[in-house]
């Protein structure tokens, strides 16, 4: 795997299609923080209440958050593949909850039994490693779900196949996603001084744009050596 030639392609990518994502990047970060100071999202963070009060907006912004994340993945996927652009509202709706079902699979179970085992010995709480291992297995079932369209199971056994059978490539995904966090962070805490909040937010968002390509375009090469081993065996 030659990461020059990801980045190159995915800077490729980025390069051609910023100035016709750039409107929906800044319509999508106004609106975020419209929201936010709506519900005072960050008085409900800091509040240690939870009711149906502090649930619903939360869940809101995080239906929102994802439905961009559907439709920016989906964009960048039809100009990897070179295809023609098409939002289908009920394939957008069905990948939304279907993305959410896999999360509730995979993390409400394991936490409830893991939080009662440590109820009745503290000993267990080495156990609750078990949610990143879920985590990272799963990495790329939302990619399979959007391009795909795979149900819930398909797209977690897809998601395993693929890292199982591309594991070092895999973590080198996930270290290079490490940096690009700290260099986020690092972006967001200069921005936060020097550039008003909207601009700060709208820099952020470009830079993760950036990453969510790379990371497409990481996952879409692996996965086609994948489907092509599968093909010869």
């Amino acid at each position: 795997m030659n990461i020059e030639t990801i980045f190159s392609l995915s800077f490729k990518i980025f390069n051609k299609t910023l100035r016709s994502v750039l409107p929906f990047i800044v319509f999508y970060n106004i609106f975020i923080i419209l929201i936010t100071y709506f519900f005072s999202i960050e008085s409900i963070i800091e509040s240690s209440i939870i009711s149906l009060q502090t649930i619903i907006p939360l869940l809101f912004i995080y239906i929102i958050q994802l439905l961009y994340f559907i439709l920016i993945t989906q964009f960048i996927f039809n100009k990897i593949k070179k295809t023609k652009i098409r939002f289908n509202i009920i394939i957008v709706i069905q990948s939304l909850l279907k993305i959410i079902a896999v999360y509730l699979l995979i993390l409400v179970p394991p936490i409830i039994i893991i939080m009662g085992l440590i109820s009745v010995n503290s000993g267990f709480f080495f156990l609750l490693a078990i949610i990143p291992l879920l985590l990272f297995i799963t990495m790329f079932s939302n990619y399979l779900i959007i391009n795909n369209q795979k149900n819930i199971i398909e797209s977690i056994i897809g998601s395993y196949q693929i890292i199982s059978n591309n594991l070092n490539e895999t973590l080198i995904l996930v270290i290079i996603n490490i940096v690009f966090i700290f260099f986020i962070i690092i972006v967001s805490a200069i921005g936060g001084q020097i550039l008003p909040i909207v601009l700060s937010s709208i820099l952020i968002n470009i830079l993760n744009y950036f990453i969510s390509i790379f990371n497409i375009q990481f996952y879409y090469l692996i996965n086609s050596k994948f489907n092509s081993a599968n093909i010869n065996e």
